[in-house]
């Protein structure tokens, strides 16, 4: 009789993914500042997306908006493996007139 039952019960729809409002703003600041030179305002879209879901207050969204902005505008640095490495001692040469003091010695077996 229960299995009769069960049978019949709708399938549960699957719990949509959640994310911050933080990532929300980053993952749309590119619809936002098209919004923005279209000519609305933060009141506006923040407003906007309060009416898609989104639980936002203007001053968070405009915060949210500038974090975004300065993660996107850091320039990455790049290590080449290529390149010489710059950090080997540089030593003096006889005849050389630069400052260095120390003079290099042949290889010896003492520690």
């Amino acid at each position: 009789l229960m299995r009769k039952h069960l049978k019949y019960y709708l399938p549960i729809e699957k719990k949509k993914q959640v994310h911050s409002k933080a990532e929300a703003v980053r993952f749309l600041g590119k619809e936002i500042a098209a919004l923005q030179k279209r000519g609305y305002s933060l009141d506006q879209i923040a407003e906007a997306c309060r009416g898609e879901g989104l639980d936002i207050a203007t001053p968070t969204l405009k915060s949210y908006l500038q974090r975004s902005r300065k993660k996107a505008a850091k320039p990455r640095t790049q290590v080449r493996r290529d390149a010489p490495a710059s950090t080997a001692p540089q030593v003096q040469t006889p005849g050389d007139d630069s400052k260095a003091t120390f003079t290099p010695r042949a290889d010896s077996d003492d520690i």
